[in-house]
């Protein structure tokens, strides 16, 4: 009878190793498609995002030297000669 038990939970043991490799398995193939999937997506949100950004002009952004900018230099230049 202590034969048969331990029979039965050999099998059972076998049995419990086996579902799990398999859900193991399942899970690989669904996390190999799921980074495919996004391996295919990130290019084309990529080009998305490249064709929808607008470039900078950045001479246009420069500052312009005015006469208020200029009295700001000469009223603070002392200060920075000390």
């Amino acid at each position: 009878e202590g034969l048969t038990v331990a029979q039965k939970r050999a099998m059972d043991a076998e049995y419990e190793a086996a579902e799990a490799y398999r859900k193991i398995d399942k899970l690989k193939r669904k996390h190999e498609n799921e980074i495919n999937t996004l391996n295919q997506l990130a290019p084309q949100s990529h080009i998305q995002k490249e064709s929808s950004t607008t470039k900078c002009d950045y001479n246009a952004m420069e500052p312009s030297a005015d006469s208020s900018e200029q009295q700001w230099r000469d009223e603070f230049e002392p200060l920075y000669k000390e």
